[in-house]
């Protein structure tokens, strides 16, 4: 999938979203769900997880953005240091979106302020 589908298809779905101010859409974050019971160490493992996974993370940020979300926050279970900043690399290379971290929590924001976008 390239950066620029990836981040058009979320950012579709958020304007799509802020355009309706008549709708309001419940969401309730699963994206801990997309490494459940996942163990990765070493940078190429944390690159092939994103990679493998890039599909599933595309649809809970389409599900965040549809509910007027400005970004996803992405909690890998246990993941190395090295694996953890594959990941982060990773994201920002697949998915053409700000991308940060903090306390072991990844964020992919797609919005700036409502309805300002990246």
């Amino acid at each position: 999938m390239s950066p620029e589908k990836f981040k058009s298809e979320v950012q579709a779905a958020y304007s799509k979203a802020i355009a309706n101010t008549n709708s309001w859409r419940s969401y309730s974050e699963q994206s801990h769900r997309i490494f459940d019971a996942v163990a990765v160490f070493g940078r190429e493992a944390g690159v092939d997880l994103v990679e493998t996974s890039i599909e599933a993370i595309l649809q809970e940020a389409i599900q965040a953005a549809a509910a007027k979300r400005t970004s996803l926050s992405l909690v890998p279970g246990k993941v190395g240091k090295a694996a953890f900043a594959g990941m982060v690399e990773t994201l920002k290379s697949m998915t053409g979106l700000p991308v940060s971290e903090r306390n072991g929590v990844i964020t992919l924001a797609w919005a700036k302020d409502e309805p300002q976008l990246y």
